[in-house]
């Protein structure tokens, strides 16, 4: 689906175009996202676990990461996601920064979506849902078409506590 593009300006000091990037109608995106993260683990510590940067610089063998720090590692995982993409490269040479932004917004968006399920998940021990009509739909399939990159992100995200933060027990 093309991006939603306007004809005005966010005004007339910064004459910026309007248009959104339309991560739900675009899943690819998310793939492509998904791959660079697993391909780039320099680039996921910073990104997601130390924001210094000095936990990446001290992986294993040649994994250094892509930037310096989050937002240019977010432009170079934006020109990789969008730079040839059909729909949205000529948008993306236009405004690179926009991308990279939106880039950002969509991580946290799938954030917020891994958490709430994964809460679900965790909350009624990955069981059957007795409410669903046919009696048999599981709670991780509920998850899966609520959230389709579920599986992907928990690989990445799993041990994570601030993406999957664990509830102290009741003793």
């Amino acid at each position: 689906m093309p991006p939603r593009q306007s004809s005005t300006t966010d005004g007339p000091k910064t004459g910026k175009a309007k248009f959104s990037i339309q991560w739900a109608n675009n899943p690819g995106l998310t793939d492509r996202l998904v791959a660079w993260l697993h391909a780039h683990p320099a680039d996921f510590s910073i990104l997601f676990i130390d924001t210094s940067g000095k936990k990446a610089k001290e992986l294993p063998g040649d994994q250094k990461p892509s930037g310096a720090s989050k937002n240019s590692i977010l432009a170079i995982v934006a020109r990789h996601i969008f730079e040839d993409n059909i729909i949205y490269k000529d948008l993306y040479a236009e405004h690179p920064q926009k991308f990279a932004d939106s880039l950002d917004s969509h991580l946290r968006n799938l954030k917020s979506k891994y958490r709430t399920e994964k809460d679900k998940l965790r909350g009624t021990g990955h069981g059957v849902d007795p409410s669903a009509p046919d009696g048999h739909t599981t709670l991780m399939a509920q998850s899966l078409a609520a959230f389709p990159h579920f599986r992907e992100f928990d690989e990445l995200w799993h041990k994570l506590p601030s993406y999957n933060p664990r509830c102290p027990r009741a003793r």
